[in-house]
């Protein structure tokens, strides 16, 4: 009985904590992807500016 219930609890609870993982990942990822950017494009204006 006791397990029944949990493994409900489980079953309602699971998609939410996936979801927060997911945004979670999604956040971090995008930090990633526009650091990344931000240090490419700093990168690229040293470059130009070494080449004048």
């Amino acid at each position: 009985m006791v397990t029944t219930n949990l493994l409900i609890l489980l079953y309602f609870i699971m998609p939410q904590m996936r979801m927060a993982l997911v945004d979670a990942g999604w956040m971090r990822a995008t930090a990633k992807l526009v650091s990344a950017l931000r240090w490419s494009a700093k990168s690229l204006l040293q470059a130009g500016r070494h080449r004048v």
